[in-house]
């Protein structure tokens, strides 16, 4: 599969920041160039977004 990491947004995921990492996961989604990349993204960004949510 052809995924996208960032070890920026991954790094602010470990440490509980997880608007800043879904900030951050929207910014690297513009580096995307198929379908699946942006997906495998959208997915992370909404991880993050129903983390901060929970807090």
């Amino acid at each position: 599969m052809d995924t996208i990491t960032d070890k920026k947004a991954e790094q602010l995921e470990s440490q509980g920041l997880w608007r800043r990492a879904a900030a951050r996961w929207l910014d690297v989604m513009k580096e995307a160039h198929t379908d699946p990349q942006r997906e495998h993204i959208a997915r992370r960004r909404e991880i993050c977004l129903a983390n901060f949510r929970m807090l």
